[in-house]
């Protein structure tokens, strides 16, 4: 505390978590397709997506084997409060570093998927897909927000409160100079990955504006009943995009062979597959944009006995990329156009690809709710949702792993606990 009225609190953290998974088969006296490893994951009848569903029980080992990750977070904020008369002030700012250490490539043991149970039987792979020479890599990146927040009390019964938070990151890099994706090109993907140390080709996320209003109004002055309402930008910082740049080529190359004898299944590790193998392609946008909800909030609250009040409200929230990469998904993924929606096209964009497809789903628009409290907090919540069209991209199972993803904006952000906690401080 620096006075009665004006206090600063500063605070600095270190967080670590981290995950492995080895999914070893207890089977011995069976050699596996990569010489040293226990045999990969086994498909039939199903799709080649990542352990896809399968017409009988699958075998095998689990595609996502021998992976591992760990993530360090190193975090600060400084917040200054001043407070005069009617007035409270707040501002500050956060930063953050992440460091995100993984080896996430699947397919290491490799996945044979079958098309029939018959050509199963007779020892014929549909398709093979194998990561011969997993690498481990070291993303980084820092956050960084400030904001500043003012709360008046306009008059006794009614309080507005104003505030502005700025978001920025220096995208997301390799620690080595290993950041490898895929350009794209007249809505084709390259045959050949870039390589360098920032994984995006144009840093999006330099500065992110988030204006936030809220206000509280006690309607008749005595505290029973009052009207609460807010409306607000919010910006999802993309730090999690590891796990798809950790299956790119040429570090984590996904290779998918077609039509192979499962006599033919015997591979080295490091030695690249016969010349007949194609990339299966995994990447993000390399001009990927940072994915916003406005969000907006009205509830009444009544209190209707001394232990026991009632609440309705509204929530309600749009989650959108820009109108700018909406053009660009339809060119992107091959994608043709019918009725309202998108639907995959059956052609590879990039005959030199494994798979170069993809397709859009729907993501929600808006919820309501209400609550009832008595005593202890009880809820009873109703709500619908609707969709719009071209809210999320999703990766496409349907013709070999891995896959292109663009954007994946947070659609199912706790809207309600941000107009409590204040317009602009989160």
């Amino acid at each position: 505390m620096i006075s009665t009225s004006l206090l600063n609190t500063a605070r600095f953290g270190y967080s670590r978590g981290s995950y492995f998974f080895t999914g070893l088969v207890p089977v011995t006296g069976v050699p596996g397709w990569v010489s040293g490893d226990p045999v990969g994951a086994i498909v039939i009848s199903g799709s080649t997506a990542s352990n896809g569903a399968s017409s009988i029980t699958g075998a095998g080992a689990n595609v996502g084997s021998n992976n591992r990750t760990a993530r360090n977070l190193f975090t600060e904020d400084d917040h200054v409060y001043w407070s005069k008369g009617r007035q409270q002030i707040e501002a500050g700012g956060w930063l953050q570093r992440v460091q995100a250490n993984d080896l996430l490539a699947q397919n290491q043991y490799g996945q044979a998927s079958f098309s029939t149970e018959q050509t199963f039987l007779k020892g014929t792979v549909a398709t093979f897909t194998l990561v011969p020479a997993p690498t481990a890599m070291g993303w980084r990146s820092f956050l960084g927000a400030g904001f500043f927040e003012d709360t008046i009390k306009v008059t006794p019964r009614f309080e507005l409160r104003a505030g502005f938070r700025s978001e920025s990151t220096n995208g997301w890099n390799e620690s080595q100079g290993r950041a490898a994706n895929y350009a794209i090109v007249n809505g084709v993907l390259q045959t050949t990955p870039v390589v360098g140390n920032s994984a995006l080709s144009t840093n999006r996320a330099r500065f992110l504006p988030n204006p936030r209003l809220g206000f509280a109004w006690d309607v008749r002055g005595n505290g029973k009943t009052a009207i609460r309402g807010g409306i607000g930008l919010y910006h999802g910082l993309l730090d999690t995009l590891d796990y798809r740049l950790d299956q790119t080529a040429p570090f984590n190359t996904a290779e998918s062979i077609k039509t192979i004898a499962v006599s033919s299944l015997n591979f080295t590790a490091g030695v690249p597959p016969p010349s007949t193998a194609k990339v299966s392609p995994s990447n993000v946008q390399p001009n990927l944009s940072t994915p916003a909800d406005i969000t907006w909030s009205l509830r009444i609250e009544q209190q209707v006995a001394p232990n026991t009040s009632l609440t309705v409200g509204y929530v309600g929230f749009h989650a959108y990329p820009p109108d700018s990469f909406r053009g660009h998904e339809r060119a992107h993924a091959g994608l043709r156009v019918d009725g309202p929606g998108l639907l995959p096209s059956t052609t590879d964009v990039n005959p030199n690809l494994a798979n170069s497809t993809s397709w859009v789903s729907q993501g929600r628009a808006c919820i309501t709710r209400s609550r009832l409290t008595r005593g202890t907090p009880t809820r009873t919540a109703f709500s619908s949702e609707a969709t719009t069209h071209g809210q999320r991209i999703s990766t496409t199972a349907r013709r070999g792993t891995p896959a292109s993803v663009e954007t994946h904006p947070r659609s199912s952000r706790p809207a309600e606990s941000k107009s409590r906690l204040g317009p602009a401080r989160h």
